[in-house]
């Protein structure tokens, strides 16, 4: 009777987890033009990392930020998306924006507001999935 009951109860959990799974698995993609931002400059979000760091991923990993700063390198990664590099006014690091889509004209030196998700800090502040949304 016990090895019936635990084997109805195992049934149970792994039909939940797979249930759970296929609705994660489903779930749409966020994008961050779908979210609202907190609003930071690029100086201050690298502040908040190097300063303390378990304290910055408790506030900002994985929400979407509005940065402002200034660009100071235009690249493209490994997997053909465009990279910016905003100036956070620290040598020894900055904050690294990855576009899934490059459209329009980015220019270095250009002070930009980029929306996107926090992925933390490795020796820069890593943002994905952006989309700029000002550019002066």
């Amino acid at each position: 009777m016990k090895k019936k009951a635990s084997m109805y109860t195992l049934s149970g959990i792994i039909i939940c987890a797979v249930i759970i799974a296929v609705i994660l698995w489903f779930q749409p993609h966020r994008k961050a033009a779908d979210q609202q931002g907190i609003p930071i400059t690029a100086e201050a979000l690298f502040q908040a990392y190097s300063t303390d760091e378990q304290s910055a991923d408790t506030q900002y990993l994985g929400k979407a930020l509005e940065i402002t700063g200034i660009i100071t390198d235009i690249d493209t990664n490994q997997d053909g998306q465009m990279v910016i590099i905003l100036d956070s006014g620290n040598p020894s690091g900055n904050i690294v924006c990855t576009f899934p889509d490059s459209r329009g004209t980015l220019l270095i030196n250009q002070r930009i507001t980029v929306k996107g998700f926090c992925a933390g800090m490795l020796t820069d502040v890593m943002v994905t999935d952006c989309i700029a949304t000002s550019m002066r």
